[in-house]
């Protein structure tokens, strides 16, 4: 299974004219942008994340198909509005969301998610409470592993998002990155892949994600309007993938911790 330019549309959400028939809720704003750039999907919460009692998870798994679990999980839901340009009609569409954050309960990572259009969740932030108090890169990965068992047993084949440094609060180390106001997350990775060569503009927080053999890096067509894109696929499709295309799959895990460790073995 290879991600082809189809399911790539499909993936990030671009089918804007459909997406606009078949949300009652949705307004089109007509006139045409002047770059690329400029069309780029934009999207803002209208309210903020509040807890979920047992009515509303109800109601959200009635409606999306989605099934809670408590064990592993706390639940809280937002507002928010996803607004897309639409070539085939020239227009910007813009459709509102409910938005769940899946607070995973050992590590208290969350994830803000979009998990309203199967088969893929759009996972738009990762984060913890008090990010003063980093959980570690393990501890990570395990909550990472949990949340992708979790988007499986509901019928997702994966996840994506887009990895930036964003307005969100991290813990800064202003004396190592003093030009980047100690915002680790922008500073140049220059991390090794499993056969030592050293990455080319990769960003820290990009090569996190990459360094967990989880997530992707999407294709390269995919990075025009929306920055770097990475997907996680369920165990399931990631094993399919890598079956049917291990070529391909080598070189999007190449920076993978898992894969630079077998490497280091079979030499």
């Amino acid at each position: 299974m290879r991600w082809t330019h189809d399911k790539i549309a499909l993936l990030t959400g671009n089918q804007s004219l459909t997406t606009y028939q078949s949300k009652p809720e949705s307004t089109r704003q007509s006139f045409r942008p002047q770059n690329q750039r400029s069309r780029a999907s934009r999207f803002e919460y209208l309210s903020e994340y509040q807890p979920m009692p047992k009515e509303a998870q109800d109601a959200f798994s009635a409606k999306y198909g989605i099934s809670f679990d408590p064990d592993r999980f706390d639940y809280l839901q937002a507002k928010a509005k996803q607004i897309n340009y639409s070539e085939s009609s020239n227009s910007w569409i813009s459709t509102q969301l409910d938005c769940l954050r899946v607070v995973e309960k050992q590590t208290k990572l969350f994830f803000d998610c979009d998990l309203t259009s199967k088969p893929h969740a759009h996972i738009l932030f990762l984060g913890l409470d008090d990010p003063q108090k980093p959980i570690g890169f393990f501890k990570m990965k395990k909550a990472m592993v949990i949340f992708r068992a979790w988007i499986e047993e509901n019928d997702f084949d994966g996840a994506f998002g887009r990895s930036v440094a964003s307005q969100y609060k991290t813990k800064l180390n202003k004396s190592r990155y003093s030009a980047l106001g100690g915002d680790w997350r922008r500073a140049k990775a220059n991390i090794k892949d499993n056969k030592g060569v050293r990455s080319k503009g990769l960003d820290k927080l990009s090569a996190l994600y990459l360094r967990t053999g989880l997530w992707v890096v999407a294709p390269r067509e995919m990075q025009k309007q929306e920055g770097l894109i990475i997907l996680m696929p369920t165990d399931k499709i990631m094993k399919k993938m890598i079956k049917e295309n291990p070529d391909w799959m080598a070189e999007r895990l190449k920076f993978s911790k898992t894969n630079e460790r077998n490497t280091n073995k079979n030499k």
